[in-house]
């Protein structure tokens, strides 16, 4: 038998979600809408299938309910979660939040944008090529790609623009030394 440690949360829900625990005790954070999925979620009642929103940041996805989804849908300005990808949003601990007549806390949406400080990661760079947003790569967060690719190719590049600067710079290294 394997005794376990860690917040009791984190052990009866699915840890492959953003959830109460990941988030108590610490700052409010900022994420941007990717898409919305229905996955099979576990929980201490078993497997469902659940609607799920996933981010663009390094952020766990978050699974809906109908609190923070009719929030969601009003930052978005629509109700089709289709249309809900870009839309950036602050999630946080709430410890009101309750759950069949107990008080328990849970991930709450504000009814507001975040501030660009508040954005996990960091602030929201765009790529100075295609205009997307500049995103964690490997080891680096969206400032140190950023930094490093306005050194290597003189601009602050995604990864994409990044692969195609690179490619575009060996060719013409390449290219210098045959003539």
């Amino acid at each position: 038998m394997e005794k376990l440690t860690g917040h009791w949360k984190k052990l009866v829900s699915d840890p492959k979600f953003l959830g109460a625990a990941d988030l108590e005790g610490g700052p409010e954070i900022g994420v941007t809408v990717d898409y919305v999925t229905e996955e099979m979620v576990k929980s201490d009642r078993g497997t469902a299938p659940k609607t799920v929103v996933h981010f663009c940041e390094p952020v766990k996805p978050m699974v809906l309910n109908v609190t923070n989804s009719k929030t969601i849908a009003k930052l978005a300005g629509s109700p089709m979660v289709e249309k809900w990808a870009g839309t950036k949003i602050q999630v946080y601990f709430d410890p009101k939040v309750r759950f069949a007549g107990d008080m328990v806390g849970g991930v709450r949406v504000r009814p507001f944008p975040p501030k660009p400080e508040l954005m996990a990661g960091g602030p929201v760079i765009q790529c100075e090529k295609c205009g997307g947003q500049i995103k964690p790569y490997g080891k680096m967060d969206a400032a140190g790609m950023a930094a490093y690719t306005q050194k290597a190719y003189g601009k602050k590049l995604c990864a994409d623009c990044a692969t195609v600067a690179a490619k575009e710079k060996v060719q013409e290294e390449g290219g210098a030394g045959s003539d």
